[in-house]
């Protein structure tokens, strides 16, 4: 029964190493399909170019019924330039929001739709959290309440960061415990 057991665990790794040097073979070829790939888009792109800009010089060169298909043309590019002049002269890309925190309305600008969305929650939390010390303490000053919140959140996002320290040490310790157990089967 060992011996049955020893003989399939060599076909096993015998397999394994197969299907190793054929995914090792199948990724160099993809890696060359790619860089192939790319290489025929960068043409296909320089082609576009050389196209646009033979049917631009052709209405330019040629007169008659081509003098208004050169005009189009013309009219088409300042419309494309002037967009691209209004999207530079845009420097205020960020959306204006106004959040409500201790019965306070601060202005404020997010970036994108998720920062606004992760800055909505993050003043509900701190409102959460106010209201709650509030019912606890009503007689203490809106300060020392916003302190405690603020003390609260800073220890709950520290013991956060150290979990997550923890776990992507287990993470890497069990990484390299099972690399050195492959590195050792494929020595054998």
């Amino acid at each position: 029964m060992l011996n049955e057991i020893k003989s399939s665990f060599e076909k096993l790794i015998a397999l394994y190493e197969a299907q190793r040097e054929r995914a090792d073979a199948l990724a160099a070829e993809l890696e060359k399909e790619r860089a192939a790939s790319e290489a025929c888009r960068k043409q296909i792109d320089d082609l576009k170019d050389q196209v646009r800009t033979l049917e631009l010089k052709g209405a330019f060169m040629s007169g008659g019924d081509s003098s208004s298909a050169a005009r189009e043309k013309i009219d088409r590019l300042i419309r494309e330039i002037d967009k691209c002049i209004s999207l530079l002269e845009r420097t205020d890309m960020d959306q204006s929001i106004t959040l409500k925190i201790a019965g306070k309305d601060y202005p404020l600008k997010a970036a994108t739709p998720e920062m606004e969305q992760i800055m909505r929650i993050a003043a509900e939390a701190i409102n959460k959290r106010l209201a709650q010390y509030d019912a606890k303490f009503p007689d203490k000053d809106m300060l020392d309440k916003l302190v405690f919140v603020t003390l609260n959140e800073t220890i709950n996002r520290i013991a956060a960061q150290r979990k997550l320290t923890a776990r992507e040490e287990g993470e890497k310790k069990l990484l390299d415990e099972m690399t050195g157990y492959l590195d050792s089967i494929d020595r054998k």
